[in-house]
């Protein structure tokens, strides 16, 4: 009976810190897939000497977004010469809000502007809430902070 006991009281202690340890390597996961499309973006621009940007899709970043390159550096991604580089789908259990839409690399590998992304964890708890500082040179800080 003191077994149980004893073990019913680790497994209350044990599983909420578990939960916390899975909803941030959900969120890390999430961080991780932005970095890379910003630093695909920035690599397509300097490879091929043209414009791309990352485009939410829906007008919503939570919807999924998108890798463009433009092809005729016009400014807009309809014409024929554009390309859509890559597709990242719908993020789950999370929400990402962008500063702009799109984020714009212009051909130099630089961004048109300094950008933040906010990465939140559904039912945030602790530090599972994350900002990704994008400099204009594509240079990117990562920030825990408490969920709101």
């Amino acid at each position: 009976m003191v077994t149980l006991t004893v073990l019913a009281i680790m497994i209350a202690v044990g599983v909420p810190g578990f939960n916390q340890f899975v909803q941030g390597q959900r969120t890390t996961t999430q961080v991780n897939a932005v970095i890379q499309a910003v630093n695909l973006a920035r690599s397509e621009a300097l490879s091929r000497g043209r414009p791309t940007a990352l485009r939410s899709m829906d007008g919503d970043f939570n919807t999924g977004y998108e890798l463009w390159v433009d092809g005729n550096s016009d400014g807009d991604f309809v014409d024929a010469e554009d390309e859509a580089l890559r597709i990242y789908e719908p993020i789950q259990q999370a929400s990402y809000t962008f500063s702009a839409d799109p984020l714009n690399f212009l051909a130099s590998g630089w961004l048109g502007g300094a950008y933040t992304v906010n990465v939140l964890a559904d039912g945030c708890k602790q530090q599972n809430d994350r900002n990704i500082f994008i400099t204009r040179t594509g240079g990117i800080n990562v920030v825990r902070n408490n969920c709101p």
